[in-house]
């Protein structure tokens, strides 16, 4: 079931950090990918909030790396933009693109360079994301 937004049980458990609820839901059979009304994951979700735990098992459930929502921000965007290095680091391994746009055009490095997230700016430069895309 989802709520007025969209979004279903795993969404909640994976935005708030509770990876044994994770774990329970996907047993389940929970919609690993499933997008709220926004076309946003629970993936994206942990991303945002910095959960390395939760990502760990989405991710192991086979989740999509590069799911982007209705304004184009994959994972690998709302993990540079809010400097999470574990989850950023998770998400290169599993193939994330570093030169992902956004609606607005912006990759995760333009994401990393306004917020002044310097280590996360290494490891994508590291990655080989474009300077100049």
């Amino acid at each position: 079931s989802t709520n007025n937004s969209g979004c279903m049980p795993l969404h909640a458990a994976a935005a708030n950090g509770h990876a044994a609820v994770v774990d329970m839901l996907l047993r389940a059979n929970a919609a690993v990918d499933a997008k709220n009304g926004d076309g946003i994951t629970p993936l994206n979700l942990a991303a945002r909030s910095g959960h390395a735990g939760v990502m760990q098992r989405l991710l192991a459930a086979n989740a999509s790396a590069n799911a982007a929502d209705t304004s184009g921000w994959a994972p690998l965007h709302a993990a540079a933009a809010n400097g999470r290095i574990a989850v950023l680091d998770m998400l290169l391994a599993a193939n994330a693109a570093v030169g992902a746009t956004t609606g607005d055009g912006f990759t995760p490095l333009h994401l990393a360079s306004q917020n002044g997230h310097t280590d996360v700016i290494d490891r994508l430069l590291v990655a080989a994301a474009a300077v100049n895309p």
